[in-house]
């Protein structure tokens, strides 16, 4: 967008009116949806009898964003366009919430305004001065502007001396903190900011650009701030290409309306000492920093200084005890002001031989930086927890920008002990970064605690991290940070010797959480981007042993926020193991995960290469190639690979841990808190659960991408090749449930969908002793989707495919009711929906493996399908089982109730003992066959047990079955089907009509 100015000697320049114009969207050819936005023809006054005028018009690459869709960009455009018509995409549905440039929307309710602004001489460049617009019906719509222009004009002092240096920036902020960029809420009726609600630090705006000044021309920067009030005034400091600085302030309240012009007079550049230059080349000079800056020397500075290591650094033991007793740089004495609030520049030099009990620097500001600097090998720094509960090797707590830094230095933590605090924070480089932003930071060194018999009981949370132990509500980045060490907790025993338990409110004792990650330990907010943990060439592990509750990510342990979080861009490596023998109480889960434990905050496009292993006995136990639990997380294009094993292999169980749920997942372990999606995401990786005899209920649930939906979801695009294997050896085991699924494990929510997702490996139920009137649902896709008991609307399975061995080796004596059958399905095991609302299996082919069911009934779609529609499916997959008390098999479905069966085709070969239908082993009397297809089946009855005859259609069908119009070809126990062929074996009185042979 251009503008044109012609300005007066005035203090501000207001835009008034700002009214543009939309009209309805008009649908066109190939889907797209054409806008009308007119800009205003603003007129301006001034004071003192003088005033003018402005235009802004449209440009050329001009683009805005509609509903988060961006327009393509305008182009041969007139000069001087005011109103112009935009083109999107698709169509566009009102309410319209606009926003210009378009690069600026971030999501429904936030946009983010850059921190470095472009030149342009004689005004704001284009797409710099940002608009919003709302409307509900397409017209009448006010596009207002959220931002104030301020003018800076500088001159070169005069005389002797005068500093000729070019300018290099301007830079603008508030006086009390205001953020003045990054993202920020915004108020689409009102079109305004709303200031206070967005994330980041933001406390600066700045023009970047080199320009000669002289004593009787100006060098004018214009910056565009947002619209608010600033409170205790505002500062401008401008800075030249040798760092030289110089700050011009308004300190009285000064609020900038949106859409006005404020101009500075124009003053000359004369810099007035307020940076200070510190140079630091030995132990000793960074000794005496740290003191003079704790004994707040630099205080009357602000953070207007620059301490440069010159040269790399060599600590002794005498020196390292002296740096020590400093506290690290910003060691806070009475207040936060004593936060490091300068630029702290390592000069790619190292610093080497530090062994230390506190950080290199103890806090830092949000204004402070440090950048370029390495702690070597030889450096090391030991925790002593008492001391505090902020606990990194470089910063303790971090509020500023820490860029291109390494450690390789280990931290030990030999002195875990009870504290008051009700947390404690470890990172390998930051312990607590509320707010702050790390970037391109590497760290090798190891992280261990090992202790023996200790047992904490009023500390209720401990967070390690890699890079970051823990971040705040105030959110924070990690971007493109790397760990390669070894994360470890434990005194080298089979379980460890550390036991954190504390009394809750409740006066329950219960065990305590420890939050591990390899990036991230534990966060209420924050981003996490482009990070790697581990090592692709050498293992490097994160093993936690003892008698506590663990949340173990590959990048992060725990992100309790959705808003303004994500974690995207990002691998592990890392091996992941806990170990305990301890017993659980329901309020103490075990969750670990490739990439996050458990996260409120979105994951995409992370890729996990590490095995995930465990032998917790607990009541919860959550296992996820990419995320344990989704707290509500949407979860996309994300890949498990095949070096990302799930396994569990615990020791017996005990009768005192009731009510447990062990859950793994390929991709997602559990989904809870709230619905979500899980897109485009493949797992490669081997799945196993070994679960010793327990005279004791539990559940279990496996699938390929998603083990337990216990919110909505939503999965499409996911593709599964991993096996999938639930073992539970030989000895007597009770489950209240067990399912298993290629794609999803048990799905009882309404509303739960699959779609366009493929399996490709065997899913495996092998529960050789479960004879306790114990149901398990095992299926390519799927194992249970609504429940036994009673259905669920709007389950839907569509255009999946499934092409492996469905096993479902359920060793189960009882076979009805509905809730004690076991159910193997080449899509899915059971699914049951409701008469208002059918659950649909739709446009879904199996080919290769087959489908074994040993106890209960088996299905080319569906082993029991309840208030069902199965259409446009193809099943090629076999049914087979030699077992005498294997119950039935069906080409489409084992077991049909109110379901409706229509245009599938089955080419499915069945060698089974008893029941078999072509179609369906048994239809009860609400259940409907309608154009289907036999094509070129095998149907053999098998010899084992007491066999009833196969049928060409039905086995079994109750009064008031139809089955009408359908083709039929193959054998029927080695005989060519024929019309005059069984069709159906015990029939109730089920109508069969029009039914013809195939070609």
């Amino acid at each position: 967008m251009k503008a044109r100015y012609f300005y007066f000697i005035a203090a501000a320049l207001l835009f008034a009116g700002c009214n543009k114009e939309m009209v309805d969207a008009d649908q066109i050819g190939g889907g797209k949806t054409v806008l009308e936005v007119g800009l205003p023809d603003s007129k301006t006054y001034m004071g003192d009898n003088e005033g003018g005028s402005r235009s802004v018009y449209w440009s050329n690459g001009d683009q805005i964003a509609v509903n988060g869709v961006a327009s393509e960009e305008l182009a041969e455009l007139p000069a001087g366009t005011r109103s112009t018509t935009f083109t999107f995409d698709g169509v566009l549905n009102t309410p319209y919430k606009i926003i210009y440039p378009a690069s600026i929307y971030k999501d429904a309710t936030h946009v983010t305004l850059p921190a470095v602004q472009s030149y342009k001489a004689g005004g704001f460049a284009d797409g710099m001065f940002p608009m919003a617009g709302y409307t509900t019906d397409g017209s009448d719509i006010t596009l207002n502007h959220l931002c104030a222009l301020v003018k800076i004009s500088v001159l070169r002092a005069s005389g002797d001396g005068a500093d000729t240096d070019k300018i290099a920036c301007v830079r603008f902020k508030g006086r009390n903190a205001e953020r003045v960029s990054g993202t920020f809420e915004i108020d689409y009726p009102n079109t305004a900011l709303v200031n206070d609600a967005g994330t980041g630090t933001g406390l600066e705006v700045r023009v970047v650009k080199s320009l000669a000044t002289s004593t009787t021309t100006a060098v004018d920067y214009y910056l565009v701030v947002p619209a608010r009030e600033y409170e205790n005034g505002f500062d401008v400091i401008v800075q030249d290409v040798n760092g030289h600085i110089m700050t011009k302030s308004k300190t009285e309240s000064k609020t900038f309306e949106a859409g006005h012009f404020y101009k500075m007079a124009a003053f000359e550049f004369v810099p007035t000492g307020t940076e200070l230059g510190v140079e630091i080349s030995n132990a000793e000079e960074l000794i005496a920093f740290a003191t003079a800056y704790n004994n707040q020397e630099y205080e009357p500075l602000g953070g207007n200084f620059l301490a440069t290591v010159t040269d790399d650094i060599v600590f002794d033991p005498a020196s390292s005890a002296l740096y020590d007793a400093t506290g690290g740089v910003g060691c806070v004495i009475d207040t936060e002001t004593n936060y490091f609030n300068g630029v702290f520049d390592g000069g790619n030099h190292t610093i080497s031989g530090l062994t230390a009990t506190v950080p290199l620097f103890a806090y830092t500001g949000g204004a402070g930086t440090i950048k370029n600097l390495t702690l070597d090998s030889t450096c090391s720094f030991t925790v002593n927890t008492g001391s505090g509960s902020n606990h990194g090797v470089l910063v303790g707590r971090n509020k500023g920008d820490i860029f291109d830094c390494t450690s390789n230095a280990s931290l030990v933590i030999n002195n875990l002990q009870d504290i008051t605090s009700a947390v404690q924070y470890y990172g390998g480089l930051v312990g607590y970064n509320p707010g702050g932003t790390i970037d391109g930071c590497t760290v090798t060194g190891d992280i261990t605690c090992s202790q023996t018999d200790l047992t904490l009981t009023s500390s209720n949370s401990i967070s390690l991290g890699g890079i970051v132990g823990y971040q705040s509500s105030d959110g924070g980045t990690i971007n493109d940070c790397h760990f390669t060490g070894n994360i470890t907790v434990s005194d080298d025993t089979t379980y460890g010797g550390i036991s954190i338990t504390y009394v809750n409110e409740k006066d329950e004792t219960v065990g305590a959480y420890f939050y591990v990650g390899g990036i991230l330990g534990y966060a209420n907010k924050g981003v996490i981007s482009g990070c790697t943990a581990g090592d692709s060439e050498a293992t490097r592990t994160i093993d936690l042993r003892g008698t506590f509750v663990p949340e173990i990510g590959g990048i992060l342990g725990w992100n309790s926020a959705a808003a303004s979080s994500s974690v995207s861009g990002s691998t592990n490596y890392m091996t992941l193991k806990y170990a305990s023998s301890g017993v659980r109480t329901a309020t103490s889960p075990c969750r670990i995960a490739g990439i996050a434990a458990r996260t409120a905050a979105s994951v995409s496009e992370c890729y996990n290469y590490g095995p995930v292993s465990t032998s917790c006995n607990s009541t919860t136990l959550t296992l996820g190639g990419i995320v344990g639990e989704s707290a509500g997380a949407n979860v996309s294009d994300c890949i498990n690979y095949a070096g990302g094993t799930l396994t569990r292999s615990n020791a017996d169980q005990t009768g005192a841990q009731a009510n447990r749920y062990f859950v793994m997942g390929g991709i997602v372990g559990r989904l809870t808190s709230a619905a979500a999606d899980v897109k485009a995401c493949t797992n490669n990786a081997a799945i196993l659960s070994n679960i010793p005899g327990t005279s004791t209920a539990m559940t279990m649930d496996i699938g390929g991408i998603l083990g337990w939906a216990d919110k909505q979801v939503d999965i499409s695009g996911c593709e599964n090749k991993g096996t999938l294997e639930n073992n539970t050896g030989t000895t007597a085991v009770v489950f209240t449930r067990m399912t298993l699924g290629g794609i999803l494990g048990y799905g009882p929510i309404a509303n739960t969908t699959i779609f366009k997702c493929q399996n490709k490996a065997q899913v495996y139920c092998n529960a050789q002793q479960n004879k306790a009137g114990r149901s398990s649902q095992t299926g390519g896709i799927a194992g249970l989707m609504g429940t036994l008991a009673a259905g669920v609307a709007g389950l839907q399975i569509d255009s999946c495919s499934n092409a492996a061995r469905v096993w479902n080796r359920n060793y189960n004596n009882t076979i009805t009711p509905v809730a004690s059958t076991p159910f193997g399905g080449g899509i899915v095991g059971a699914i049951v929906g409701t008469s208002a609302s059918k659950a649909s299996i739709h446009g879904c082919t199996t080919t290769s493996g087959d489908v074994v069911e040993l106890r209960g009934y088996c299905g080319g779609l569906a082993g029991y399908a309840e208030a069902a529609n199965l259409s446009g499916n193809t099943v090629g997959q076999a049914m087979t089982s030699s077992n005498a008390n294997s119950q039935g098999a069906g080409g489409f479905v084992g077991w049909a109730v109110g379901t409706t069966i229509s245009d599938c085709t089955s080419s499915a070969n069945i060698n089974q003992v008893k029941q078999i239908g072509g179609f369906v082993s048994y239809l009860d009397g609400t259940s409907s066959i309608t154009g289907c297809k036999l094509n070129g089946a095998t149907l053999t009855t098998g010899t084992n047990g007491a066999a009833t005859a196969a049928a060409v259609l039905v086995s079994n069908a109750a009064s008031g079955a139809s089955i009408t119009d359908c083709g039929v070809k193959g054998t029927l126990n080695g005989a060519a089907i024929t019309l005059s062929s069984n069709m159906v074996t015990t029939d109730g009185g089920a109508t069969v009509s029009g039914t013809y042979l195939l070609d």
